[in-house]
């Protein structure tokens, strides 16, 4: 999704004092909702993200100094942490506690600002299933 609202709360969460922001995304049916954080808390959060993280840094640095520019940022994904997935009629995964994820912003369908609860996301979902 190339949406300029969404690459604005993204840039937010991204600036040297990062604003994170509630949102709701729909995915592929289902709908994910959580807080909009950074590439580098993400990547933080385990060892294994920070690995890929730092990999994915080097790249881009690497091919900025080949290329003698300035680095300009084309957002690709965006980063959540506290996300809960919603499927119709089902409780949200995980059930007890939010996951951090990393979704691509070309396989986000739509979004509004906010999280979920349990009976407002099965209300959403019925509709969306419906159309």
């Amino acid at each position: 999704m190339n949406d300029s609202l969404l690459l604005v709360v993204i840039n937010l969460a991204e600036a040297e004092v990062p604003v994170e922001t509630d949102v709701t995304l729909v995915v592929g049916g289902f709908l994910i909702s959580g807080s909009v954080v950074s590439a580098k808390k993400y990547f933080m959060h385990n060892a294994v993200s920070a690995m890929a993280g730092m990999m994915e840094q080097v790249k881009t640095e690497a091919a900025r100094r080949e290329n003698n520019r300035p680095e300009t940022i084309k957002r690709s994904y965006i980063h959540l942490k506290d996300a809960r997935y919603y499927a119709p009629g089902q409780n949200p995964i995980p059930s007890n506690t939010g996951v951090f994820c990393r979704i691509s912003l070309d396989a986000i369908a739509g979004f509004s600002f906010g999280r979920l609860s349990v009976g407002i996301a099965n209300a959403t979902l019925a509709r969306i299933n419906c159309r």
